[in-house]
């Protein structure tokens, strides 16, 4: 199991760790309440080493991104980013990731899961462009810095000019004998910066930010405020058994932009109303406690399935990320789920994208007739 050059660190401020996308992660570091309520209402440090990170240099790098992913990415100055999906020929997502223009080259950050799988589907289609990728993650740190008193957090550390960057804007600023990355991010929904540096230069860097006033934050508290704001998780929400329409990503899709791998089935599927099922967020009754993979139930029947689930200290009670089918997709929906211990837990639905009424047609039509919305495989 891989482990962050923190884990020590985290060890001796005694993180209580389990395995998660594949990395001995800290959980909590003893008090989940106290964790999240830094990231609601001060600032809290999270260690995002897992996140991969790949380097592209080369003059053509940024344009053959362009084109093999959802969003415009050419017109990317330096110090900007957007975040962007890869989709197979399919339409079916591989990756989100999000694409920094630093001084030296593209940054991407992928899915813990994923650096090595991104950068051979970038390689595959470099035919002819001379472009160099290096994956950076186990050499570097990824170090985030929560809330709303995180800009002032990460300005004492980094200098003047972190709160005036837009999201996914990014700065070198000095640190050490070197350089750190610094990276608007936000995300899960609230204030946020990625701070990139040497791996040998994380323990140092983690200190002076929890000197400013950072509370440690574990991947308890992470999946509370991840799910409250609708974030899809690489192998939970997003991976290539879901397309980005089905995943609420179409915000980080240029419709006008042309041609990129797995676009005309994008399209179409936009086009035509043919998106089955979407992602939503839903609230269970106090007391229960579904777990992912449970299935959601509409009147008794399978309307989909719950794909991740946390307790929320702000709702006190569990919530969930999970798909459901078009025709059910609305605000305050009513949904039920199986416990592990095989009871019914009482749900509703809290947050949902805008489906068009051509899309609640086209869903209550097929669904009628047995038919199956998306594209053939």
């Amino acid at each position: 199991m891989n482990r962050s050059p923190l884990y020590q660190l985290h060890k001796g401020l005694g993180a209580a760790f389990a395995e998660s996308s594949g990395w001995d992660a800290p959980q909590t570091f003893g008090g989940v309440d106290a964790e999240y309520r830094a990231a609601r209402e001060g600032a809290a440090l999270v260690d995002r080493s897992p996140l991969g990170r790949v380097r592209l240099t080369g003059d053509e790098a940024l344009d053959l991104l362009h084109r093999i992913s959802t969003n415009d990415l050419e017109s990317l100055q330096p110090g900007h980013g957007a975040a962007t999906v890869l989709t197979s020929g399919k339409g079916r997502v591989i990756d989100w990731i999000s694409v920094l223009r630093t001084g030296d080259g593209v940054l991407l950050q992928t899915a813990p899961e994923t650096p090595k799988a991104v950068a051979e589907w970038i390689d595959k289609y470099a035919i002819i462009e001379e472009i160099t990728l290096e994956d950076l993650t186990q050499d570097t740190v990824q170090i985030a810095v929560l809330g709303p008193q995180a800009a002032a957090v990460v300005g004492g550390v980094a200098g003047e000019g972190i709160a005036e960057l837009p999201l996914y804007g990014n700065l070198r600023a000095p640190w050490s004998d070197g350089e750190l990355l610094v990276v608007r991010s936000d995300p899960v929904g609230l204030p946020g910066y990625d701070l990139v540096a040497p791996a040998a230069e994380g323990v140092a860097l983690w200190d002076r930010l929890a000197a400013a006033g950072a509370v440690p934050l574990g991947q308890t508290a992470w999946e509370a405020l991840r799910i409250e704001a609708g974030v899809p998780k690489w192998g939970a929400e997003i991976d290539e058994r879901y397309n980005p329409l089905e995943a609420n990503l179409g915000r980080d899709i240029d419709w006008v932009k042309g041609c990129y791998i797995g676009q005309e089935v994008v399209a179409r599927l936009n086009t035509y109303h043919k998106v089955q099922k979407y992602l939503v967020t839903v609230a269970f009754e106090p007391g229960s406690a579904p777990v992912s993979g449970a299935p959601l139930l509409v009147d008794g029947a399978t309307a989909g399935a719950l794909t991740s689930a946390a307790y929320s200290p702000a709702a006190a009670r569990t919530i969930g990320l999970g798909y459901l089918r078009t025709q059910h997709v609305r605000p305050n929906a009513q949904v039920t789920a199986v416990t592990e211990g095989g009871e019914a837990a009482m749900g509703v639905v809290t947050r949902a994208p805008e489906v068009p009424e051509a899309a609640l047609s086209t869903a209550a039509v097929l669904a009628l007739l047995g038919g199956d919305a998306e594209e053939e495989e």
